[in-house]
């Protein structure tokens, strides 16, 4: 069931780049939007040259890049230079939206990021007299570059603010005391429940999969050193290594040096249903995520949704909101951040246990089932933006209690 279009605000997506393998996230929360009869405009700074997720197709909202259009007059500049900080770059870019997103009829203006993207669309909201908000994920509020006068700024501008865990609700409100009257909800990324049955035991192999950006927070590091300890008592052990990033000659020339190079494949980029397909095939997930010595960290990886949803046991660390799905020795196995030899354990303790593997797996779906679908979520989502517009919200329409939001 959904709601008439019409009887939600026309709400302006501004994002960095559009589409993004690594922001499936995004993707999904826009489809259930307008699934709930959302009118949605997407509004790029830059495009991607990545692979395409398939569900990409079903996007109905048109999507413009900034790249695309002139640089008009420079009318934003004395309403944006109220702004302190302002990047030159970033009210370059506003000025270019400008034009686009008043003829778009957008009557919200809604960013994911802390970063160019929510100063982008703060810049544009007030050269329109638009309400603005974000949506703050990890290194947009957690690496050593943010700066904490810039961040507090955008949240005293912000109509409201949404975040991916109570961890980070936690930490905004530490780092912007100057921002106590914005309100902060928690919504976390989701996935949609119904279209990820559970994986039958039997077709997994005993393999160990990881998926992210190979980039130092994400742990891969770690997860090659535990493989190399595995090796000494399970010498058939293998695992997968899904995804791209700055840390990828690093970690090839780590698993040649330690003589894995026949146990742990670097399987690259791949779209969506592949990743799915391994989460299928593999008995277990490793997410071994740091905290990066640049401060940089995860918010919840959507990879460990996306696990747990398909019944993959996950193996993780208790960093920033992880501990709040992957509850040790409920839904998943927790270990200290780091320690190989803890990793090596945990992940040798589900390949062998058949019992505990399917009793996390039952008890993790659940917790997916009652807090990570995106079709609930976005209907909290959906709310906040019908309060900003003054209209009735989604989940009065739907006859659903509150979800979601804290």
């Amino acid at each position: 069931m959904t709601n008439p279009r019409g009887s939600q605000p026309v709400v302006g997506y501004v994002v960095k780049r559009f589409p993004r393998l690594s922001e499936t996230f995004i993707l999904r929360e826009l489809l259930e939007l307008e699934r709930l009869g959302v009118d949605v405009r997407v509004f790029a700074l830059g495009r991607t040259d990545e692979i395409v997720h398939a569900e990409y197709a079903r996007l109905r909202a048109p999507v413009v890049y900034a790249e695309d259009l002139p640089t008009p007059p420079p009318s934003l500049e004395a309403p944006a230079s109220a702004l302190s900080g302002v990047d030159a770059k970033n009210l370059k870019l506003a000025r270019r939206l400008t034009p686009a997103i008043e003829a778009s009829g957008v009557s919200h203006l809604h960013a994911h990021f802390a970063t160019a993207a929510a100063e982008v669309a703060s810049c544009v909201g007030r050269a329109l007299s638009l309400p603005c908000s974000f949506t703050a994920h990890a290194k947009d509020i957690f690496h050593e570059s943010v700066s904490a006068a810039r961040l507090e700024s955008l949240l005293r501008e912000a109509a409201f603010v949404v975040t991916v865990s109570d961890y980070n609700v936690g930490h905004l409100r530490q780092v912007a005391p100057g921002a106590a009257g914005t309100s902060i909800h928690r919504i976390y990324n989701g996935v949609d429940v119904g279209a990820f049955d559970v994986a039958d035991e039997k077709g997994r192999d005993d393999r160990i999969l990881g998926v992210g950006r190979l980039v130092e927070k994400k742990g891969f590091d770690v997860f090659v050193d535990a493989i190399a300890r595995m090796r000494t008592r399970r010498p058939q052990v293998s695992a997968t290594i899904v995804g791209t990033g700055r840390c990828e000659a690093a970690l090839r020339e780590q698993i040649d040096r330690l003589g894995l190079t026949s146990h742990i494949a670097l399987a690259g980029a791949r779209p969506q249903a592949e990743v799915l397909e391994l989460m299928r095939s593999h008995r277990v997930l490793a997410a071994p995520c740091v905290v990066g010595t640049d401060g940089d960290r995860d918010g919840l990886p959507t990879v460990i949704i996306e696990a747990m949803a398909v019944g993959l046991p996950v193996v993780s660390t208790p960093v920033t909101g992880i501990p709040e799905i992957v509850r040790h020795g409920t839904t998943g196995l927790i270990v200290a951040e780091g320690d190989a030899g803890a990793l090596a354990e945990a992940l040798e303790t589900l390949l062998t246990d058949d019992r505990l593997r399917t009793r996390l797996s039952a008890a993790a779906r659940r917790v997916i089932e009652m807090g990570f679908d995106t079709r609930k979520n976005a209907v909290a989502l959906a709310d906040l933006f019908a309060a900003s517009a003054g209209r009735q919200s989604v989940r009065s329409g739907l006859g659903l209690a509150a979800v979601g939001a804290s």
